[in-house]
């Protein structure tokens, strides 16, 4: 479906698929003029930082990243860190640079770990990417009483608690 506005060249386009799917590019609730872009322009840089690395199923690893624009640090722009199953939303601070904690709550495997700049009306949306490895946690059993003793055909009590390496049960 085509719109074409009093002005001259400017135009909406909209299309629908095989199976209905409607999508439209509204340029913004402006019209699109043939032979302009009316995109971002100003590119973006960002810097994921560890690269790499690795931590136990359920504990918590931070991650930084600097957002900049031509060599200029941007600030108050929104940047999305995710891991696995856990994404997080964290905010630029003046130099450009970022920091969440993820808790790692994905099954242990080798994952990507993404920071992504989503861009606005001026910026063009980047991202970085390092690897990341949840490893298995450890864990301890203990058996109350200890030593556990007993005598056959009697009846006794005997605890088993599971731990992870944290003491949770």
């Amino acid at each position: 479906y085509f719109f074409e506005s009093p002005y001259a060249d400017d135009i909406i386009a909209q299309a629908v698929n095989g199976v209905g799917l409607v999508s439209s590019a509204t340029n913004l609730c402006a019209y699109f003029i043939p032979g302009v872009d009316g995109g971002p322009t100003t590119p973006t840089s960002l810097l994921i930082s560890p690269a790499s690395g690795s931590g136990p199923y359920g504990t918590q690893a931070t991650f930084s990243a600097i957002l900049t624009s031509n060599g200029t640090p941007l600030s108050d722009q929104p940047v999305t860190f995710s891991l696995g199953p856990v994404s997080r939303l964290a905010i630029t601070d003046g130099a450009g640079q970022v920091t969440v904690t993820l808790l790692l709550l994905g099954t242990p495997d080798t994952y990507d770990v993404q920071a992504t700049f989503a861009g606005t009306s001026t910026y063009i949306p980047s991202f970085s990417t390092g690897s990341f490895m949840i490893t298995k946690q450890g864990t301890t059993l203990t058996l109350a009483p200890s030593p556990a003793s007993g005598n056959r055909g009697v009846d006794g009590l005997m605890i088993a608690t599971l731990k992870d390496a944290t003491g949770r049960p």
